[in-house]
């Protein structure tokens, strides 16, 4: 059961002893997202996505991904 729960974290991209990092790189943004890497570049690009740049790095927290998203939600709230 406890290989399980490691196997499922590490596939959420966090650690088993529960200190996962909020950044995700775009590469980890693309797969979280499930999206591919070149519409998160794109979005990126423009501006349209929250992100930060360190040098040459481009990094996204997932906290700020989330409300992003909320901001397209459609339908009726639960």
């Amino acid at each position: 059961m406890a290989e399980v729960k490691v196997a499922v974290l590490a596939e959420l991209g966090e650690q088993a002893d529960g200190d996962a990092s909020p950044w995700l790189t775009v590469r980890e943004a693309a797969d979280w997202l499930h999206w591919p890497r070149a519409r998160v570049y794109k979005l990126t690009a423009a501006g349209a996505i929250p992100h930060r740049r360190h040098g040459g790095r481009i990094l996204f927290r997932r906290d700020e991904l989330c409300g992003w998203l909320d901001g397209f939600r459609e339908g009726r709230a639960r």
